[in-house]
């Protein structure tokens, strides 16, 4: 698709917003099929994709509903070779949710006491290739009463150059 960038950059987003786009990426080790979405983001530059932004799902959940979403998705990462970053010499890392009957909670006690969301940042090492992994707050999330507040979970796919990861 032609950019709508007449400049140098040729920059253009390409916006999902009608029910049911399944995202895959097709690699014979690493790919992944994201369930099907509402939206998504595609944007590019100089006419190539720069990167995804999805949340894959219909609507917002539940936080149990989400965090079955968020499990099914860091599952199949893993199953798929994808690993935490780490930032060569920092202590600086990112670690897979802890989705045990504990971690579950503090997850849910944690974005609450902070911005609202948690976000883990996975990568397959010697691939140029970054996924941030987000489970947020997206309605009634400043309610006195918790249990309207509905949840997505966010996946953004892109190269690892834009994220500060060292493949390792």
């Amino acid at each position: 698709m032609p950019s709508q960038d007449p400049g140098d950059t040729k920059f253009g987003v390409i916006w999902v917003d009608k029910p049911s786009v399944i995202i895959k990426y097709d690699d014979p080790a690493n790919g992944f099929v994201l369930p099907p979405t509402t939206f998504a983001g595609v944007p590019f530059m100089h006419n190539r994709v720069q990167i995804i932004q999805t949340s894959p799902m219909l609507k917002a959940l539940s936080y149990d509903e989400a965090v079955e979403v968020l499990g099914s998705l860091q599952g199949q990462f893993k199953a798929r070779g994808w690993e935490p970053w780490t930032v060569k010499g920092r202590e600086s890392k990112s670690d897979w949710f802890d989705l045990s009957v504990s971690g579950k909670k503090q997850l849910y006690d944690e974005m609450y006491r902070t911005s609202g969301s948690r976000t883990i940042s996975i990568g397959v090492p010697k691939k140029n290739l970054e996924v941030l992994l987000r489970i947020h707050c997206a309605i009634h999330c400043d309610d006195e009463n918790k249990a309207g507040a509905k949840f997505l979970v966010d996946v953004e796919v892109g190269h690892k150059a834009l994220y500060d990861w060292d493949g390792r």
